[in-house]
């Protein structure tokens, strides 16, 4: 369900848009589930340097996806 809500933002960060530098989900629900698939989207971008995740019910298991991933992310 997430992906296919924000599928144009989704792609847009797939894409590398040099446009796209900030992104907010905040208030968007998208999840432990949904934060894993975004966390392997954001694996290859190099443009993104501010994400809001706000209000998106991640609990503890989500927030050390998103940990992990920034500790392993070198762009």
């Amino acid at each position: 369900a997430f992906l296919r809500r924000h599928q144009g933002q989704i792609q847009r960060l797939k894409e590398n848009d040099p446009t796209l530098t900030e992104l907010s989900f905040c208030w968007q629900h998208i999840g432990d589930l949904g934060l894993e698939l975004l966390t392997e989207v954001l694996q290859n971008n190099t443009t993104l340097t501010s994400l809001n995740l706000q209000s998106c019910n991640i609990t503890d298991r989500g927030a050390d996806v998103l940990l992990s991933f920034l500790a392993h992310n070198t762009t």
